[in-house]
C-alpha cells in the first residue's frame, strides 16, 4: 500500500497524469479580446484648446531661436571687432618704440619702394607678452600686421614648427601688468615671458 501512495504523489507532479483540469496561466493576458470597441471622441472645445497649445509651443520655439540668433550675432561682433584700443603711455615711461612700414609710394614709383625698417628691440627691456601661437606662419604675420596697425610693437618668435606672436617690451613685470590685462580681453591665454 505505501507504494500506491507514492505513485499518486508522483502523478500529481505531472499535469498530464493528474485528474485536475489544466490551470495554466495565460501567456499574453493583455491581448485578450475587448468586450467593447475603443472609440475616440472629442468636441470642438478640445480641438480649439489643442490648436492654441500648438501655437503657443511654436511661439516659444521661435522666441528661443531669436535669442540664440542674437547671442550668435553678439559673439561674432565681439570676435570681428577691431583690435585693442591704443594704450595711453604712462608719464614715467618713455614712449614705446613704434615700428611702421614706410607709406605707400606713388603709382609711378612702385618698383622703387624701399624695404620696411627693421624691428628695433631694446635689450634693457627683456619682458614681452606672448599673445598667441600659430602653426602657420601667414596667420602669425597677419596678427603681427594687425597689432602694428594699432600702434603696438609686435613680432614673431619662431619655436620649432610654431610661431609665437609677442607684443610690447617691458623692464619688469609691474610695467607689463597693465598691458597684460588689456591684451587678455582679446587673447584669452596671453602671458608675460622673457624674450
Amino acid at each position: 500500500m505505501p507504494e500506491i501512495r507514492s505513485q499518486e504523489n508522483q502523478q500529481e507532479l505531472f499535469q498530464e497524469f493528474s485528474n485536475e483540469p489544466d490551470r495554466r496561466p495565460e501567456r499574453f493576458p493583455s491581448f485578450q479580446k475587448t468586450q467593447k470597441p475603443l472609440l475616440f471622441t472629442t468636441n470642438v472645445e478640445q480641438l480649439v484648446l489643442a490648436a492654441i497649445l500648438l501655437v503657443l509651443c511654436g511661439c516659444f520655439v521661435f522666441f528661443l531661436g531669436v535669442l540664440r540668433g542674437r547671442a550668435i550675432a553678439r559673439y561674432e561682433k565681439n570676435v570681428s571687432a577691431p583690435a585693442l584700443p591704443r594704450p595711453a603711455p604712462a608719464p614715467t615711461m618713455p614712449a614705446p618704440v613704434k615700428v611702421f612700414s614706410t607709406p605707400p609710394a606713388p603709382a609711378h614709383a612702385t618698383a622703387q619702394r624701399p624695404a620696411p625698417s627693421p624691428l628695433v628691440l631694446d635689450e634693457t627691456k627683456p619682458y614681452t607678452i606672448q599673445l598667441v601661437t600659430h602653426k602657420k606662419k601667414p596667420l602669425a604675420e597677419k596678427e603681427v600686421a594687425s597689432l602694428r596697425r594699432n600702434g603696438y610693437l609686435s613680432w614673431i618668435i619662431p619655436s620649432g614648427e610654431y610661431h609665437q606672436v609677442c607684443a610690447g617690451q617691458y623692464r619688469n613685470r609691474e610695467e607689463a601688468k597693465k598691458d597684460l590685462w588689456l591684451f587678455s580681453s582679446k587673447y584669452k591665454d596671453c602671458f608675460l615671458r622673457r624674450r
